[in-house]
């Protein structure tokens, strides 16, 4: 299987978020994991990218404000890399709910 290569608008279609959204977030600096790229290139996103991308995109969806979704969903990828990195894959466990009146 070749490795994964996306355009940055085929990667947020994938997981379900507006590229607006992730362009913002990146120009602002609250998405900081995402891949580098040079004026004109269009961004790529490997398969090591799309897990901060997906978690991104689900904590948006838990209506989540960005400037707190970005920095959480890059600091669960560079926990999950630790555990890979060191052997152990922990399970991640998001739960969406509402507070109690």
């Amino acid at each position: 299987m070749p490795p994964v290569n996306l355009r940055a608008g085929t990667a947020c279609k994938i997981v379900g978020l507006d590229p607006l959204k992730l362009n913002e977030a990146i120009s602002r600096g609250i998405y900081r994991c995402a891949p580098p790229t040079t004026p004109g290139s269009v961004r790529r996103f490997t398969e090591p990218a799309m897990m901060p991308l997906y978690f991104l995109a689900r904590l948006l969806d838990c209506n989540i404000p960005m400037t707190w979704a970005g920095p959480v969903a890059c600091d669960m990828a560079d926990h999950v890399a630790e555990r890979e990195a060191g052997g152990v894959i922990d399970d991640i466990v998001m739960l969406i709910g509402e507070r109690a009146p």
